[in-house]
């Protein structure tokens, strides 16, 4: 798995901290109408790090509805993360990165029966 590939990100090294980064990026775009994603993937992963270090015995599941962006997935897969998909879009877009369907529960309480076939033959 190529952890970031063909995706637009800039990345800082510490010359900025995440709100600066954000005010500043704000300031350029005050003219543009697109919305623009921002996040600070060494918290995602301090994050991660520090719930395994203090619950070894309980595997985190992220939910993929609150942050379906592809770099946080990717980087929560390459830590072990486990993922809590909601929808069949979801439960791909997890696979398609190379995530095994045993790292999977799919936790929406409304389950079309499409969804659990999909799901089943994962």
């Amino acid at each position: 798995m190529h952890l970031i590939k063909d995706i637009p990100m800039v990345i800082t090294q510490g010359q900025y901290t995440a709100e600066e980064f954000i005010q500043k990026k704000i300031e350029l775009l005050k003219d543009e109408v697109e919305p623009f994603f921002a996040v600070d993937l060494e918290d995602v992963c301090n994050k991660h790090i520090r719930w395994i270090t203090s619950m070894p015995r309980v595997k985190p599941h992220y939910a993929v509805k609150c942050n379906d962006d592809v770099n946080v997935i990717k980087l929560l897969a390459y830590l072990g993360a486990g993922f809590d998909c909601a929808s069949k879009g979801e439960m791909k877009k997890v696979m398609d990165l190379g995530v095994s369907a045993d790292r999977i529960i799919y936790a929406n309480p409304c389950k079309q029966s499409s969804y659990i076939r999909y799901a089943e033959e994962c």
